[in-house]
């Protein structure tokens, strides 16, 4: 069937009719063909005249104004009586005339009928911004009824460049409410906008538009202070708010009947909002990184209730269901506010909390979707429960919304499971208990797994346990005692409403607890939380940023039981000193008390295949020379059952001092025994079969380590405290005397059996010697290691 060339062009005619095109567009798709051409000439809805439904967006006023400075330059003077012709154009451009003569003189066709037509504009040069102010409403009638003005007239203001702004702007912006009032009775215009010839330097020399009457006079209510005139920056009383309010909803009406409510202004993006809007009369124009919002937006970032409730009944479409006008988002400017000053103070939290609750409310009660994912933010929940405000959060609770989690997009479009019960525990704030309170009563599942937006690692899906004690602990100390008295209270509500150590969690409470070295923190999750000591949990690196001496050696995660947790480098890290050694211990005690088994956990453990060796934790020493040598009350059943259990490796760590250069030097578990003298520990090492020949370091100073004298063997330091039959029984199993002993002498308290005993193994010792440096250097080595006699060792410095 033959296709008319009517219906062809219907469709670019439909579309060229709905306004989403915009001025540039439909400038260019008119140009298909002639009837679409003809659609120029039509200044109504119908014709040139859809353009205005975008109108709306600054941009596209600033098109339709290059497009009149295009006409200027051409003399198109048909071109510019048709876009002159369009509704609301011509009060957009009051300075026309003075720019073509400014500008372009000699095009005499447009200078003609601008001149027949428009004259001036409507610019009052009588009048400046400051004689405005200081007007009152009998002087402004007598101005309108004299012919010096009219109400719709402009007023020109000349700050860095030279500015147009409408009569009615300047009053409402000089607090002078009363003369607003007067003026709208006489006719003046609010589907206008300030303008300037000039855009700093991308833009020069072209119109920009900046703010209207409605959003000058929602910024001077939301600041409570006059933006113009001499008294700019006055404090305006209780009764000129009232009657700001009132002039409020007279001018929400006008613009709406006009159809600019929706228009929307450029807001600066840098510096506070509300420093922005306290200068904005006079240098918006400079604020070239920005972004449009309508008064209802601003109303809404301002977290003003009031301004808010008054415009969103102005906007209510005729079908009383949702707006009328083209807004943007305007739930998530609300659960975003920024902090304004307001009425000469900052709004404190719960003034923007009360405020954002109302605000949400009335947003709810006009139909938007309180679930709505917003970009960057997740859902309204998410975000104000983020900042810890609770009123908001009841709000939306009330509003039907589910505080279970939801997947969001996060950055990059990467899908994250979030929780608002995470992101209330995530400020580690002591005022969000509330909040975690009202959630677990509105539903909120206790154990139900998340990540927390803003944290270092999205990949780590705690639970709300593990959340609140990696937050509370990070936030208030640096991971070195136990936690802060905040943290019980989240804990206890948290668990009366469910909360377990289940394995949903990314990391483990109870290695949590561990981490931070928090014995009450252990017991409570054993015996509450039901928490099992014996179970295999994980725990990831991140986490560890607030334990001390962390490595950059260890990996992302890694999972064991809390056990070896504590015995591993990361377990261990309690600082050489009798306090943080019986931290330590206190945290073993607790996991065998809440039902931990050393004789399983630890029997298989593999100490040199942990993530990151001793040495670089602890200063060198041995976890159990640390708990033998400093703290006595160690010294017990407990830990010879440890003994008993713990690899044999984990006995001698010959690789714990790898930082001081040799292998096998530092102060080992057996030589700590035999210092402090004790017996059972040291029967129990040597049933386990430890090498009896390992040397040991004696001391650590900030020397190095240049002196045989510093290295001694586990023989001359039983026969230096006297343990002859603990030498006895050393001799043996083949303990000897090293080369490093070679000028030691034997104490005279020695029985003589023992004596020769030490004296031949010291002379067959110095034979063996000789006969290995005769022979090739071999590349092997004993699992005990012979020192050699001179060694220039240099110590760790963390």
């Amino acid at each position: 069937m033959a296709v008319s060339e009517k219906s062809v062009l219907e469709v670019p005619r439909v579309v060229c009719l709905s306004g989403i095109l915009g001025i540039r567009l439909f400038w260019k798709v008119s140009c298909l063909s002639r009837g679409l051409l003809e659609l120029r000439a039509d200044s109504s809805s119908l014709g040139l005249g859809s353009v205005r439904l975008g109108f709306c967006s600054v941009s596209e006023r600033e098109e339709l104004a290059r497009l009149l400075d295009d006409c200027l330059v051409r003399d198109d003077l048909p071109t510019l009586k048709r876009l002159l012709a369009v509704e609301g154009v011509s009060a957009q451009f009051p300075f026309l005339l003075t720019r073509a003569l400014e500008r372009y003189p000699s095009k005499e066709r447009c200078i003609e009928f601008l001149s027949a037509n428009w004259g001036t504009g409507g610019i009052c040069s009588a009048l400046s911004v400051d004689a405005v102010s200081g007007l009152t409403k009998e002087s402004l009638a007598s101005l309108i009824k004299g012919g010096v003005m009219k109400a719709d007239s402009w007023v020109q203001h000349t700050h860095r460049r030279l500015m147009t702004i409408s009569l009615l702007s300047v009053l409402i912006g000089c607090g002078k409410f009363e003369c607003a009032e007067m003026a709208l009775d006489q006719g003046a215009r609010v589907e206008v906008c300030d303008s300037t010839s000039e855009w700093g330097v991308r833009r020069d020399h072209q119109v920009c538009f900046g703010w209207g009457p409605l959003q000058v006079l929602v910024v001077v209510l939301v600041l409570g202070r006059t933006v113009y005139g001499r008294g700019k920056g006055r404090f305006m009383s209780p009764d000129e708010r009232e009657r700001g309010f009132s002039l409020l909803r007279r001018v929400a009406r006008a613009a709406k009947a006009s159809g600019c409510l929706d228009w929307r202004v450029r807001v600066g993006m840098v510096g506070s909002l509300a420093g922005r809007c306290r200068r904005m009369r006079d240098e918006w124009a400079d604020l070239s990184d920005s972004v449009e919002h309508t008064a209802l937006g601003i109303a809404c970032l301002s977290a003003e209730a009031e301004v808010v409730e008054v415009l969103l009944e102005a906007a209510k479409s005729e079908e009383g269901k949702g707006l009328s006008g083209r807004y943007e988002d305007l739930m998530s400017l609300a659960v975003s506010p920024e902090h304004w000053e307001a009425r000469g103070r900052w709004k404190a939290e719960i003034e923007m909390d009360t405020s954002v609750a109302l605000i949400v409310e009335q947003l709810g009660n006009f139909g938007f979707d309180l679930n709505r994912e917003i970009v960057d933010k997740g859902t309204p929940l998410l975000e104000v429960c983020s900042k810890g405000w609770v009123k908001s959060a009841e709000a939306l609770l009330e509003k039907g919304v589910s505080a279970r989690g939801v997947t969001v997009r996060g950055r990059g479009g990467v899908p994250l499971e979030c929780v608002p019960l995470l992101e209330a525990l995530s400020s580690g704030s002591e005022s969000s208990l509330p909040l975690v309170t009202l959630l677990l009563k509105a539903g909120a599942d206790p154990n139900e797994p998340g990540v927390v937006r803003e944290s270092d690692r999205i990949d780590r899906r705690n639970s709300p346990l593990a959340t609140a004690i990696h937050m509370f602990h990070s936030k208030t100390a640096s991971a070195s005692t136990h936690a802060t008295e905040t943290v019980w209270p989240f804990l206890q509500a948290l668990v009366e409403h469910g909360a377990t150590c289940g394995e949903e969690s990314t990391e483990s409470p109870l290695l949590l607890a561990c981490l931070f070295k928090d014995a009450e923190l252990i017991r409570f999750l054993c015996k509450k939380a039901g928490a099992n000591p014996r179970a295999v949990g994980k725990i990831c690196t991140p986490s560890m940023k607030f334990a001390p001496r962390l490595f950059d050696s260890m990996p992302p995660s890694y999972s064991c039981d809390p056990l070896s947790f504590i015995f591993e480098s990361v377990g261990s890290l309690a600082e050489w000193t009798k306090e943080g050694v019986e931290v330590q211990w206190g945290l073993v005690k607790t996991l065998v008390e809440m039902g931990g088994e050393p004789e399983t956990e630890l029997a298989g453990c593999d100490f040199r295949s942990l993530p990151s060796p001793a040495s670089r934790c602890s200063s060198g020493f041995s976890r159990l020379a640390n708990l033998i040598s400093l703290v006595k009350e160690c010294r017990g059943p407990l830990l010879l059952q440890l003994i008993r259990v713990l690899p044999l490796t984990a006995l001698q760590e010959q690789v714990s001092f790898r930082r001081l250069g040799q292998a096998g030097l530092d102060p080992c578990p057996l030589a700590a025994a035999l210092k402090v003298q004790w017996r059972e520990g040291v029967e129990a090492m040597l049933e386990r079969g430890v090498c009896v020949n390992r040397l040991s370091l004696s001391r650590l100073s900030n020397m190095s380590v240049r002196h045989n004298e510093d290295l001694h063997s586990p023989l001359r330091i039983a026969l230096e405290t006297g343990q002859k039959e603990i030498a006895a029984v050393l001799l043996e199993r083949g303990a000897r005397l090293s080369p490093a002993d070679e000028r030691w002498v034997l104490p005279s308290s020695v029985p003589a059996d023992l004596a020769a005993m030490v004296n031949e193994r010291r002379k067959s010792g110095d034979a063996t010697t000789k006969k290995q440096s005769k022979s090739p250097p071999t590349k092997t080595s004993s699992s005990c290691g012979d020192a050699v006699s001179r060694v220039s060792i240099r110590p760790w410095k963390p």
